[in-house]
C-alpha cells in the first residue's frame, strides 16, 4: 500500500532529511562501498515510507530506522557472498575534488588505502562510529545518540 493508510502520515521530507546522513553513515560503516551505502540509504527511506504505520512509538523513529538499516546491510552481504569491501581501493571517492598532480593523486591514494585497511581492522560498531564521526561529520554526542550508546 503506497502511501500507507492506517494513519495520517506527515511530510516525508523532514524525516528524510533528518535520517538520511545517519542511515548512509551506518551503511557505509558496515559496507565501505559509497555506492552500496547510497543504495541501502535510499531502500531504507522507502521502505520506512511504506511501513511508517507499523512504528508504534515516534520516538524510536531513529533506532527503528538504524535497525532497518544494519539488516538490509547484512542481507546484502549475505546475499553477495562476501565480507563488507572495507579495503577497496576507490571506496571513498569524492567525485568533486579537483584534479591533482599525478604524485599527489598517487600519495592520496596510498592514504587512501591504508586508512580503508585501517578501518577494516575495526569492529562493526568502531566502523560506524568513525564513519559517523569522520565522513559524515557529526559530533560526539550525535553519534552517541544515533548508535545509542551513553555519550561522555
Amino acid at each position: 500500500m503506497w502511501p500507507p493508510r492506517s494513519k495520517a502520515v506527515p511530510s516525508y521530507a523532514p524525516i528524510i532529511e533528518r535520517y538520511k546522513d545517519t542511515l548512509f553513515g551506518v551503511a557505509m560503516g558496515r559496507l565501505g562501498h559509497v555506492h552500496d551505502a547510497e543504495d541501502i540509504t535510499q531502500g531504507v527511506l522507502v521502505e520506512a515510507w511504506e511501513r511508517l504505520a507499523d512504528l508504534r512509538d515516534p520516538e524510536r523513529l531513529g533506532p527503528w530506522l538504524r535497525s532497518i538499516a544494519v539488516h538490509r546491510c547484512i542481507d546484502l552481504v549475505r546475499r553477495n557472498g562476501r565480507r563488507a569491501e572495507h579495503t577497496q581501493a576507490g571506496a571513498i571517492e569524492n567525485p568533486d575534488a579537483p584534479a591533482t598532480e599525478p604524485d599527489a593523486a598517487i600519495e592520496q591514494a596510498e592514504a587512501r588505502r591504508q586508512v580503508l585497511a585501517a578501518v577494516a581492522t575495526l569492529s562493526t560498531t568502531q566502523r560506524e562510529t568513525v564513519t559517523l564521526y569522520y565522513l559524515n561529520g557529526y559530533r560526539l554526542e550525535e553519534v552517541a545518540r544515533i548508535l545509542e550508546v551513553p555519550g561522555s
